[in-house]
């Protein structure tokens, strides 16, 4: 069996059927991401949520003091 590892901020819509025909294909399938969202659909895949670091929020509030903070850096 393949596998195929996705990472993105969110799992969005219009992965939803580039997923499907994966999993129709026999691909195992996981989905890191760092946020879910009420509207997406979650049907054919469940992603992994992964909590931001405590050196990324660290990072971010030094950013934050330059005016140059954007919390899909970390």
């Amino acid at each position: 069996m393949k596998k195929i590892l996705f990472v993105s901020p969110r799992f969005h819509t219009n992965l939803f059927h580039t997923i499907k025909y994966l999993k129709l294909k026999n691909y195992k399938i996981r989905f890191l991401a760092s946020n879910k969202q009420l509207i997406e659909d979650y049907t054919h895949i469940k992603p992994i949520i992964i909590k931001t670091s405590y050196f990324s929020l660290f990072i971010s509030k030094i950013f934050k003091k330059f005016n140059k903070n954007n919390r899909f850096y970390f």
